[in-house]
């Protein structure tokens, strides 16, 4: 059985050490996606915070910091991605900040600290947050129905709001350009045999080229996060031509 998603949608990522080359790179996507009628509308952004993931890139330490890339004139939306042990710190900059796609990472409380989580629940729910869970692929793989109950179970209070899946296709996360995990696959595969994709959007984040673009495709991958392919292009042509390739 294999779903394949017919609009999948491509998400471009940015993860930096400084802030001003994250607002750089916003400012270089938002002008490309109008020279060349782009079709995303939603940007990823990576927190590391060098002890959830070993690799640090910045961090905002307030809700202030944050607001001067949200308020950035742009024509896309943008989606957090906390990989960080003090995932309520993070998430409540970002929520406060206007960020309306917070993606976390349950590792942190599988095995505790499970009021924290369900607070982050509430706290999405009430403000209309679409939360992505997410995990290092190691426990994605051999907890699965385990996250996947956290969906379940809490499904009901997202009445205005999704709660959707994040599959890395990375094994060593918080860094790009790193290889594709073949272990991805199946992960995305026994996800998407449970739930339809009416029921749950599945990104995949990780490893995305025009050779593995059709592999999360047929897994039935919603959508894909887009990391070194696009911003480590050589120009804005090679870019583009790549944006192409993914979107044929």
């Amino acid at each position: 059985f294999v779903m394949i998603i017919k609009n999948m949608k491509i998400i471009p990522a940015i993860l930096e050490l400084e802030k001003e080359n994250i607002k750089n790179k916003i400012n270089y996507l938002s002008t490309l996606k109008e020279k060349y009628v782009l079709d995303f509308n939603l940007i990823q952004i990576d927190f590391c915070d060098g002890d959830f993931v070993e690799n640090k890139n910045w961090l905002p330490q307030n809700t202030a910091e944050l607001k001067e890339i949200v308020d950035l004139e742009k024509n896309f939306n943008i989606e957090a991605h906390l990989m960080c042990k003090d995932t309520k710190k993070y998430f409540d900059i970002c929520k406060d900040a206007g960020i309306k796609n917070i993606i976390i990472h349950v590792d942190n409380f599988l095995d505790s600290d499970r009021e924290t989580f369900l607070s982050i629940l509430t706290e999405s729910a009430d403000t209309k947050i679409n939360l992505g869970l997410c995990s290092k692929l190691p426990l994605m793989r051999e907890r699965g129905e385990e996250i996947l109950s956290l969906f379940g179970s809490n499904r009901s209070q997202f009445t205005e709001s999704d709660f959707y899946l994040q599959v890395m296709g990375i094994e060593n996360i918080g860094r790009q350009g790193e290889p594709f995990a073949k272990e991805s696959i199946s992960v995305i595969q026994a996800n998407r045999d449970i739930f339809p994709e009416e029921e749950l959007k599945i990104s995949v984040d990780g490893a995305v080229n025009e050779n593995t673009f059709s592999i999360y495709k047929q897994a039935g991958a919603s959508s894909i996060v887009v990391g070194s392919y696009f911003l480590k292009a050589e120009d804005e042509n090679q870019l583009i031509e790549r944006y192409n390739k993914l979107k044929s």
